[in-house]
């Protein structure tokens, strides 16, 4: 039901500059369920290469307010044209891809049977009419 960024601090597109999150003081049953999970792995969550400026924070994320733009979503394999206009800032993972900036009118011209023919020369072709769409070939 949730997603808490646990981000590292970052700057806002006005400019502003956003404090890293503070899990031990913000989310103290988070912190509790980091630390037990730390202990079950001897330290090894602590200790890791890819966290920010404390072990509870992800690493800095250059592109985090891209999500909240508007934006083109679509998947990396794909049997016809599936690319859908998100004007309210979902959070995608990463078994997808986004295009921002984006407009009703890109995704239209995407979703064309013109987009889908010049695709099919670009793309992998795989199994069963499926293209292996990466984001190399997309706008």
């Amino acid at each position: 039901m949730w997603l808490i960024n646990t981000h590292n601090g970052y700057t806002d597109k006005n400019g502003h500059h956003i404090q890293r999150v503070d899990v031990k003081k913000d989310y103290p049953a988070i912190w509790e369920y980091f630390n037990r999970i730390n202990k079950d792995f001897d330290g090894k969550v602590e200790k890791r290469g890819d966290r920010g400026s404390h072990w509870t924070n992800l690493r800095n994320c250059a592109y985090i307010q891209d999500f909240a733009k508007p934006k083109v979503i679509f998947g990396r394999f794909m049997d016809k044209p599936t690319y859908t206009f998100d004007k309210d800032g979902f959070l995608i993972n990463d078994a997808l891809y986004f295009a921002t900036p984006a407009t009703q009118y890109l995704a239209a011209i995407l979703n064309s049977k013109v987009n889908w023919f010049y695709l099919s020369l670009l793309c992998t072709d795989l199994a069963n009419g499926f293209l292996q769409a990466l984001l190399q070939y997309q706008v």
